[in-house]
């Protein structure tokens, strides 16, 4: 965004410059060069805000994928027969905690909760917590001393724990 409001600042200094001139009866040779320079300009605002608006909406697609993957995935996460995944026990860790009241819910509280040494809460947090090809799916976002539920992915998360917490897994 700088890089297009330093740009037009250019492109309006070399425009007034041209204005001036123009009104002066300069040179038509000066001030044709500087009309190229301007348009030169007006080139690579353009260029710039194309590269910027494809790569936000790269991001957008990437996010609506992972959407769309952990609205799947929670779906089978939900089966009883999937509730011994290590995936499942964290979240269902995290909601628990959750509904009992705790709204600044820690990696080491999860970890407390699980008492399960075998679980590798940080890798798998980690994996839970980020957009990746190969990743478990993004549910959980890092604020700042705790961790929460992805806000684009929340009423998944809330169709899961109704179902799974009613359940009484």
């Amino acid at each position: 965004m700088n890089n297009i409001k330093s740009e037009v600042t250019r492109a309006q200094e070399i425009l007034k410059k041209i204005a001036f001139q123009a009104a002066q009866k300069e040179s038509t040779e000066e001030i044709y060069s500087m009309a190229l320079d301007g348009f030169a300009i007006l080139a690579n605002i353009e260029k710039i805000s194309t590269t910027e608006n494809v790569k936000k909406d790269e991001l957008r697609q990437n996010e609506l994928n992972e959407i769309k993957k952990i609205s799947r995935r929670l779906k089978l996460w939900a089966k009883p027969e999937k509730q011994e995944n290590i995936n499942s026990k964290i979240l269902n860790a995290f909601l628990e905690l959750r509904e009992s009241g705790n709204y600044y819910i820690t990696e080491g509280d999860i970890e407390k909760k699980l008492s399960d040494p075998s679980i590798n809460i940080y890798n798998n947090l980690q994996q839970m917590m980020n957009i990746a090809e190969k990743n478990h799916g993004k549910i959980f976002e890092q604020k700042t001393g705790y961790i929460d539920i992805w806000s684009p992915v929340k009423e998944f998360v809330d169709i899961y724990g109704d179902k799974v917490l009613s359940i009484g897994y």
